[in-house]
């Protein structure tokens, strides 16, 4: 993440990169990027992270996808997710 924030590019894929973090901080990264106008691509299994993007990607295996704005639903899971995670 220091080396994104260094050379701040216009977009990041970002791999599991918060899955090791708490949450406080995983929350700060990612508010950094919005501050530096990165737009992030994130690959994670964590819900938390959600609610720093507005569209979702999801691949089934079989070679199909499925990419739309992520819902008040899904966004309200990120929330509830973050809170039992404290």
């Amino acid at each position: 993440m220091a080396r994104l924030f260094y050379h701040c590019p216009k977009f990041a894929i970002l791999d599991e990169c918060t899955s090791q973090l708490s949450l406080d901080i995983e929350a700060f990264l990612y508010q950094r990027c919005k501050q530096l106008n990165i737009t992030v691509i994130t690959v994670a299994h964590r819900k938390s992270v959600w609610k720093y993007h507005d569209r979702v990607l999801k691949l089934d295996g079989m070679g199909h996808y499925e990419f739309r704005p992520l819902s008040d639903g899904e966004l309200q899971e990120s929330e509830e997710a973050s809170r039992i995670a404290k």
